[in-house]
């Protein structure tokens, strides 16, 4: 049988932090697992690393990748980093009590590669793996305030990591890593602004959604209200303000600076964002409260009329004639629609200190 080609392919492995823990349950792990492979497939569709056309493989606490050859490398390093930071965060923050948080190793490599009927062979790939188990990363993950570290090869950073523009070559750190009997070079990332912006968005970017739908609920609400309370209340009622789309339009803004990796300006943005939508949501919980107001105050005044006319019953001026009258004013006033509002408080204000003098 002919051996198959090699064939030069870049590679991603991913290992999971503190998988084998004996504190960990078996159900635990399978929702890691879980996890690990949804926020994986969104991080590289994110990065325009097509997802189906990947050859992988699962190790059970991780799982390792070969990309697609027509994908340029550049994308494991412009864009992966903060995609696959922002799905970790997101899922992170969404995890319930009892389940647990995956914290992830990541490697990316390249280099000649065969795969065969069985798997796939080449010195790359277990120089890959080596520097997924090496002591240096695993430390850098414990120092690390995300939950995603980044190891590149001395070769891929040496013939692709150095070259790009839009990478700043801070970001990455030279180490030198023991991988079995030998020692080799290579490059950590583990906090730079990249990793920052990305754990920042997927953390932060769901509570916004939720409350611009918040701020486009309670202003519905206060429509259906008006359109209630001008048949109720014969006082004007003010109008409710269109949805501002200013806040969704920035959203959206965001987009382009992830495309041109502006990740301190995405960092900025997100903030200021966060402050826009929730101020926007009390200006919305405002104009509702305000909507609902002289409702609120009708029902008021009745719970008033029926207090003192009950209180003026145990006093023995029920048969009063002109508490009668004043009672029935207000009474009238109070539950015919439209009610004038304004003319309702007055009589059930009378009402109420004539009950007082008797």
């Amino acid at each position: 049988m002919s051996t198959p080609p090699a064939l030069h392919r870049a590679i991603v492995c991913v290992d999971i932090e503190r998988f084998t823990d004996s504190r960990i349950a078996d159900w635990q792990r399978a929702d890691m697992r879980k996890g690990l492979y949804r926020s994986l497939e969104r991080a590289f569709v994110n990065s325009r690393i097509p997802w189906d056309e990947c050859y992988s493989e699962d190790r059970g606490d991780g799982a390792f990748f070969l990309v697609h050859p027509d994908v340029p490398t550049a994308r494991l390093v412009q864009r992966l980093p903060f995609e696959l930071a922002a799905e970790l965060g997101r899922h992170n923050r969404a995890v319930a009590d009892g389940e647990v948080r995956i914290r992830l190793r990541v490697v990316v490599n390249a280099g000649e590669v065969r795969v065969e009927e069985n798997g796939v062979v080449g010195t790359p790939l277990n120089l890959a793996f080596r520097l997924l188990d090496a002591a240096e990363l695993k430390a850098a993950l414990r120092q690390a305030d995300g939950d995603v570290v980044f190891i590149a090869s001395d070769w891929f950073h040496q013939e692709v990591i150095r070259h790009l523009r839009a990478v700043d070559p801070a970001a990455y750190r030279p180490a030198r890593v023991k991988v079995k009997e030998d020692t080799v070079d290579a490059w950590i990332c583990a906090s730079d602004v990249q990793l920052r912006a990305g754990r920042a968005y997927g953390e932060r970017l769901p509570a916004i959604e939720t409350t611009l739908e918040s701020i486009a609920a309670t202003l519905d609400e206060a429509r259906r209200h008006r359109a209630v309370i001008v048949r109720k209340i014969a006082s004007p009622v003010p109008e409710v303000p269109a949805l501002d789309t200013r806040p969704r339009e920035r959203l959206t803004a965001l987009n382009a600076l992830r495309d041109t990796g502006r990740w301190a300006e995405l960092g900025t943005e997100l903030t200021e964002l966060e402050r826009t939508v929730e101020t926007s949501l009390e200006q919305a919980r405002a104009v509702h409260r305000y909507i609902v107001e002289p409702l609120e105050r009708r029902d008021e005044l009745r719970g008033r009329l029926g207090a003192y006319q009950a209180m003026a019953g145990e006093h023995g001026h029920a048969e009063d004639p002109e508490l009668d009258e004043l009672y029935r004013r207000a009474y009238d006033l109070l539950w015919t629609a439209p009610c004038d509002l304004l003319e309702a408080e007055a009589a059930t204000m009378r009402y109420v200190r004539a009950s007082q003098r008797s």
